[in-house]
């Protein structure tokens, strides 16, 4: 009975959490059907295949600890930082919609269950929608600066504002995470077991 309330508990998670996830993305790919202009589209459609082919590309390597290894692995990939980039320079909506698409792609890949898929595409879009808005409020709070389409924020603000917006990502991911339980309820993937805040710089590390 308790392995069956669990279990139960575990699929409404994962229920509410892909319902929540898809209503971000449809929000944001409305908005960017909206209040974008055709070449801003035409750059988004064009990013598409640029984050998925990312996600294909992941190094793995085992952390040394005096003359043997660990079981803890440093992942190499950008998709995360591509999504932040996107944030800073074109706004949360563009941010979204990448990281649902790269968040399904990614599991389709590795699982090929429709429910897992759906899970890993919401759980990437409500993470990448709570990095871009405390992205742009940093840059908005922090340096006077506005994230959005055009290359005007500076260098400096861009990084911190960045750094910022990776910190949330994790912590997003560790949240909706924090049953581990639910890990082997929706068989995720390697791709969200990302836990370093130098996921801005397309770094990550993974205890197994």
């Amino acid at each position: 009975m308790t392995n069956g309330r669990t279990n139960r508990n575990s699929y409404g998670y994962q229920v509410a959490v892909s319902a929540a996830g898809f209503a971000a993305w449809l929000i944001a790919v409305a908005t960017i059907c909206k209040s974008y202009g055709w070449r801003e589209q035409l750059t988004f459609l064009a990013l598409v295949p640029v984050i998925i082919t990312a996600g294909l590309f992941v190094q793995h390597f085992r952390l040394p600890v005096g003359l043997k290894f660990t079981q803890d692995r440093i992942v190499f990939t950008l998709t995360d930082a591509i999504v932040l980039l996107v944030a800073c320079w074109f706004g949360p909506a563009p941010a979204v919609a990448l990281a649902g698409i790269e968040g399904f792609t990614s599991s389709r890949r590795t699982v090929r269950r429709l429910s897992s898929d759906l899970f890993s595409s919401g759980m990437m879009s409500l993470a990448a929608a709570a990095a871009s808005f405390t992205l742009g409020a940093t840059l908005h709070y922090g340096f006077g600066e506005e994230a959005g389409t055009g290359l005007n924020r500076t260098l400096l603000a861009a990084a911190v504002a960045m750094l910022v917006g990776s910190v949330v990502q994790i912590a997003m991911n560790v949240a909706l995470r924090a049953d581990r339980r639910l890990s082997y309820a929706c068989s995720l993937p390697d791709h969200e077991e990302r836990h370093d805040v130098r996921s801005c710089v397309g770094l990550f590390v993974r205890a197994d």
